[in-house]
C-alpha cells in the first residue's frame, strides 16, 4: 500500500515518497486490527454492558492490545492496532486489499487512501505541525503534493519518474514559480 508517508530521510522524503513493500504490509496487518477493534469494541461495550447491567454494575472500558474486525469468511476487514508503538486503523476491502489507513508516525498523524492495487491514492498529513497532501499515480509515484512549509504553501508536480518538474510557492508571502527538467535543474523561474 503506498498511502502512507515513509519512515527516516527527513520531512520532505516522508511526504513524497509512499510507504515500502514491507511498510505496506505492516500496515496492512495493523488496519485489520484497528477497525476490528473499533467494531469489535462496539459490540463487546454492547454486550458487556448487558451482562454489566444485569450484575448492576455498567462496563465502561474495554481493553486489548489488538483488535480485528473479519466478515462472515472470516477475512480480516478492519483492525485497530499499535505499530512501533504507535496507534493504527486499517481499513481492507473484500479482496483483501489494504484501502485506507488512519495512524501516527512518529508521533505525526497520517491518513492514507489507496487504490485495489496497493499502488495509486492519496495521502493526508501533518509532518512536524505542517499539513500535507500527497496524490501518487498507479505505478507508486507521488505525482503531485501540496504542503504548507512554515506557514507557506509549496505545490511540488512531479514527472513519471517523481522527479519534480514544476514548483509553485509563496516565499515570504510573493508568489514563485519554477520549471525544472529532467536532471532537476530550473529551466525557467519567476520572478
Amino acid at each position: 500500500m503506498t498511502a502512507g508517508a515513509a519512515r527516516g530521510q527527513g520531512a520532505d522524503k516522508r511526504f513524497y515518497r509512499p510507504l515500502g513493500t514491507k511498510e505496506a504490509k505492516t500496515m496492512g496487518k495493523v488496519g485489520s486490527v484497528v477497525l476490528g477493534a473499533f467494531l469489535g469494541a462496539g459490540v463487546a461495550a454492547a454486550v458487556g454492558a448487558a451482562v454489566g447491567a444485569q450484575a448492576g454494575r455498567p462496563n465502561r472500558l474495554i481493553e486489548a492490545e489488538r483488535f480485528c474486525l473479519r466478515d462472515a469468511a472470516g477475512n480480516p476487514r478492519a483492525s485497530l492496532s499499535l505499530v512501533e508503538g504507535e496507534p493504527a486503523l486499517y481499513v481492507f476491502d473484500a479482496a483483501g486489499n489494504p484501502r485506507a489507513a488512519l495512524c501516527l508516525l512518529k508521533g505525526d498523524p497520517v491518513l492514507a487512501l489507496s487504490d485495489a492495487a496497493g499502488k495509486g491514492g492519496a495521502n493526508l498529513c501533518l509532518l512536524k505541525g505542517d499539513p500535507g497532501l500527497g496524490l501518487i499515480d498507479g505505478a507508486g509515484k507521488t505525482r503531485a503534493g501540496l504542503r504548507l512549509v512554515k506557514g507557506e504553501p509549496v505545490l511540488r508536480l512531479t514527472d513519471a519518474a517523481g522527479k519534480a518538474a514544476a514548483i509553485l510557492s509563496l516565499v515570504k508571502g510573493k508568489p514563485v514559480l519554477g520549471l525544472l527538467d529532467a536532471a532537476g535543474r530550473v529551466v525557467w523561474a519567476a520572478p
